[in-house]
């Protein structure tokens, strides 16, 4: 989905003073090279300037662009003229509310199925986290002027997330795939190949999109990456929370 607002870049212009004419060749290579480091500095600017924690930045420089996942939710709701994008990262250590050993070795390695506490609580955590913080007043607001009706096939019309406005489609233990009307987020938690690391995924479908959309993408990319940086970090904070209280309690 597309959130947030859009920035539009603005590059320091360049000084003529600054490029030797030697030649129209190197006068074209001078200002190419000069507009380049402007763009990288605008670049630069744009990742820093969210006011992420040191474990959220950590996150955040991880994470990388991949296509849908074969046979997930993400290709399965997504069609070839819309937009599709997602992201993913892998976290160390599997959280320590993870299953016993016999469980997890009942699972195929090449195809786990595992999500620490659930994908509900992964879904909680995005839904609450820090970088969603401002779009949630947004939600809010347009909460109280404008609804969304029930999904058709939902076997319960109140599960929703975002102030009504992020319905669950379709989920398994493993991914949630939520629909707002034009707009589709999708999240998935598993155990990687190895068993030792988490994978957390995240996506977007944007249906029936055209050529316009494509100057919302790069704002889209980088707050699609805050925003699964932020929910990771969440979601781990959360997870250890959650064995302090089960050991404080034992």
């Amino acid at each position: 989905m597309f959130r947030g607002q859009i920035r539009v870049r603005t590059h320091s212009s360049i000084n003529p003073s600054s490029i030797v004419l030697l030649s129209g060749e190197r006068d074209i290579k001078a200002t190419r090279e000069e507009s380049q480091l402007s763009n990288r500095r605008s670049e630069n600017q744009e990742v820093n300037a969210p006011n992420m924690s040191s474990n959220t930045r950590r996150i955040f420089q991880k994470i990388r662009q991949c296509a849908a996942p074969k046979g997930s939710l993400l290709e399965k709701h997504g069609a070839k003229w819309d937009y599709i994008d997602c992201f993913t990262v892998r976290r160390g250590e599997a959280p320590s509310s993870s299953p016993p050993s016999s469980t997890a070795s009942a699972v195929p390695a090449a195809k786990p199925a595992f999500a620490p506490n659930g994908i509900r609580s992964f879904a909680d955590s995005f839904y609450s986290c820090a970088a969603f913080y401002p779009e949630s007043w947004v939600l809010w607001a347009v909460s109280h002027v404008y609804t969304l009706p029930p999904l058709p096939n939902s076997n319960n019309p109140d599960d929703r997330y975002g102030y009504g406005l992020f319905r669950v489609l379709e989920e398994n233990e493993s991914e949630i795939i939520l629909d707002s009307e034009g707009t589709q987020t999708w999240m998935k938690v598993v155990l990687s190949e190895d068993g030792h690391s988490v994978d957390y995924s995240f996506g977007s479908v944007v249906k029936h999109t055209n050529a316009d959309i494509n100057i919302l993408i790069p704002p889209h990319v980088l707050y699609s990456k805050i925003l699964l940086a932020s929910a990771v970090a969440k979601s781990e904070t959360d997870t250890a929370e959650r064995s302090q209280d089960a050991n404080k309690s034992e």
